[in-house]
């Protein structure tokens, strides 16, 4: 028997194609959290992470012009700060060179690729406003 967890992840694209669809963030937080119990397991590690996500709306600077777009994602609890932005940090070589540590069978090239391939999974889950723009105390 093989079993796919994938409920959190269900969760978290429904929640996108409805951004899509209806152009604004509704979603249901006690849901969110219990696919995410669902898929992983209900242990005080994850029930810790879990009450401190939400997924909400973060105004992100556009470069080169001053001003914001809304960014829809996967964030820290009461911060603005997104799941990808703590992916992208990952990415960096003192990271990489504790990877390796660890790791000694990978290659640089293999871990910057799985370090990358984290950050994209996680982008896969955000929405972004397209076509309007926000100065920056508008929103």
């Amino acid at each position: 028997m093989i079993e796919r967890r994938a409920e959190f992840i269900q969760e978290l694209n429904y929640i996108c194609e409805n951004i899509v669809k209806y152009g604004k963030l509704n979603y249901d937080q006690k849901k969110m959290k219990e696919r995410f119990l669902e898929q992983a397991s209900a242990s005080p590690e994850n029930i810790k992470c879990i009450e401190n996500l939400e997924y909400a709306i973060v105004m992100k600077d556009v470069p080169y012009n001053g001003k914001q777009r809304k960014f829809y994602g996967l964030k820290i609890k009461d911060t603005n700060i997104l799941l990808t932005d703590i992916a992208y940090f990952l990415e960096r070589d003192e990271v990489v060179d504790i990877i390796l540590k660890a790791y000694p069978e990978l290659s640089v090239k293999n871990i910057e690729a799985a370090q990358r391939a984290i950050t994209l999974i996680l982008m896969a889950f955000e929405c972004i406003e397209l076509g309007k723009y926000y100065e920056k105390d508008e929103f």
